[in-house]
């Protein structure tokens, strides 16, 4: 289910996007990609929330896993990556 904005038939602009397995992403799209700054909790109640490019993590962010451990720091094409924090 997506409500947001939409320019030339494609999700742009803020908008919030839940998955039927239960992940919500909540931010910036761009041509219907997660692009920009956004929230993503998903079913696990693990949590990401951050820079995103081409609908990763890219960039600054904070990941908040479900087992209590917490990342702050920069990631690149979704995964961990340069500088950061693992608490």
């Amino acid at each position: 289910i997506y409500d947001g904005y939409w320019f030339m038939g494609k999700m742009n602009g803020k908008g919030r996007f839940e998955w039927i397995n239960k992940n919500i992403y909540e931010g910036d799209w761009v041509n219907s990609k997660m692009e920009g700054y956004g929230i993503m909790i998903f079913s696990d109640k693990s949590k990401y929330e951050g820079e995103w490019k081409d609908n990763k993590p890219h960039g600054q962010g904070t990941l908040h896993l479900s087992n209590g451990i917490i990342y702050i720091g920069n990631f690149s094409n979704g995964q961990r990556n340069g500088q950061g924090k693992l608490y």
